[in-house]
């Protein structure tokens, strides 16, 4: 279960609800602006007691001592959003795609603090360039002379436009930036 603090909580919570996450937020734990009253250490205290997940942009939780005190004491699990200037979409998309990397941690004992950040890098990876050199699927290399292993015929299909792949290291890679169209323009 997600707990939502204030900071992005109600359209955040929603989105996430469509894609099968389990939610509260702030809001409908302490209705009719409840919510504008409660503490920080005390919705904490009640997310470790409860067992839920504090999804939170509110970088004080972390860095106040007496929050930092009562995240400890709950032994509370906080995803930290990395800023609250951003649209829901973008840490709802972050939090979706990660969701597999996201719970590898959060089946761990708290307390602890996770940064979940709207951007990328993470969930794109082994950019390759292809190469017509034979490919070896046994370890993932390019095949020297010599080697015994030889190279499966391809399919009818396909013979002639087969390639094998090389891996371009990390500081060759070139970062993918998918930018939204400039006002007036159609999305592509």
């Amino acid at each position: 279960m997600l707990f939502l603090d204030r900071t992005h909580g109600k359209a955040l919570g929603a989105l996430l609800r469509r894609v099968g996450f389990k939610v509260k937020s702030i809001y409908g734990v302490y209705p009719k602006k409840k919510h504008e009253l409660i503490p920080d250490p005390e919705w904490i205290a009640k997310c470790g007691k409860e067992g839920w997940i504090a999804v939170t942009g509110d970088k004080r939780i972390e860095t106040n001592p007496i929050n930092r005190h009562a995240v400890i004491n709950a032994k509370c699990k906080m995803l930290l959003l990395t800023d609250t200037n951003t649209n829901p979409e973008e840490f709802g998309a972050s939090i979706i795609v990660g969701r597999d990397r996201i719970q590898q941690f959060i089946d761990r004992d708290g307390p602890f603090f996770l940064n979940v950040g709207k951007q990328a890098h993470s969930h794109i990876l082994n950019f390759r360039i292809p190469s017509l050199e034979p490919f070896s699927k046994k370890n993932g290399k390019r095949r020297e002379d010599g080697d015994e292993q030889k190279e499966p015929e391809p399919p009818a299909e396909i013979r002639g436009s087969s390639v094998g792949l090389i891996e371009v290291p990390a500081a060759e890679q070139i970062p993918i930036r998918i930018s939204e169209p400039s006002s007036g323009e159609e999305p592509s």
